[in-house]
């Protein structure tokens, strides 16, 4: 028996929500995966990336927060977003002062 799937009537407000339950946690599921990714993305580019670059992928991340709010995981949402370290400053990584020799 094949299924076929229709995709999401796109409307200006975004994919519109009626359809099943099981199309509404694909989209929950979808949502919330592309969060974690460009919060991934963020944590592991972001010394890569100009002010620009930055800016943009922290509107994408709001966007898809606000998506995921929209088709009922903003819970979800912000359960991982709770649980990520501080966003504002990268990973610091150490490094050994340089020996620079001394002239008197």
């Amino acid at each position: 028996m094949s299924k076929t799937r229709e995709p999401p009537e796109v409307t200006a407000d975004g994919p519109s929500l009626s359809g099943s339950e099981g199309d509404q946690a694909d989209m929950q599921r979808h949502y919330v995966a592309r969060l974690r990714r460009l919060l991934r993305l963020r944590r592991e580019h972001l010394g890569d990336l100009n002010q620009e670059g930055v800016w943009l992928l922290d509107r994408s991340i709001f966007a898809t927060y606000c998506d995921c709010v929209r088709v009922g995981a903003g819970l979800a949402a912000q359960d991982i977003l709770r649980s990520l370290p501080s966003l504002e400053e990268p990973e610091r990584v150490t490094t050994a002062p340089s020996r620079r020799s001394r002239r008197t």
